[in-house]
């Protein structure tokens, strides 16, 4: 749910430079800054042990994956960048969290 109190402003050098600043326009630029209550219930009762989360984004062909955030269950990534080449408008953009203990995916989205 979009909550305006939430949003949190991008370092300025992120607005003004582009991390490959020579290839054409097509690419989709993304921030990835938190996530919260990760494997909890909706009580904020801790389900199991704290997870060691990272994020693969997958745009086509090209994968990323973000740093791993050890035992917590509300990672905060720092504003962790990542561009991913746009080929055609169809591609569709797939969103894994993840737990490296045990390799599950916690959610998916596409």
């Amino acid at each position: 749910i979009h909550n305006p109190k939430n949003i949190i402003p991008l370092p300025e050098h992120m607005l003004n430079e582009e991390l490959y600043p020579k290839r054409e326009a097509n690419a989709l630029a993304i921030v990835l800054l938190r996530g919260r209550n990760l494997m909890q219930n909706k009580d904020d009762e801790v389900v199991v042990e704290p997870p060691n989360i990272f994020c693969t984004l997958r745009l086509g062909a090209e994968q990323v994956t973000s740093r791993t955030q050890i035992k917590n269950h509300n990672p905060d990534f720092g504003a962790e960048y990542f561009e991913l080449p746009v080929e055609s408008l169809h591609e569709v953009l797939a969103i894994s969290v993840c737990n490296n203990k045990n390799g599950a995916t916690i959610k998916r989205i596409q």
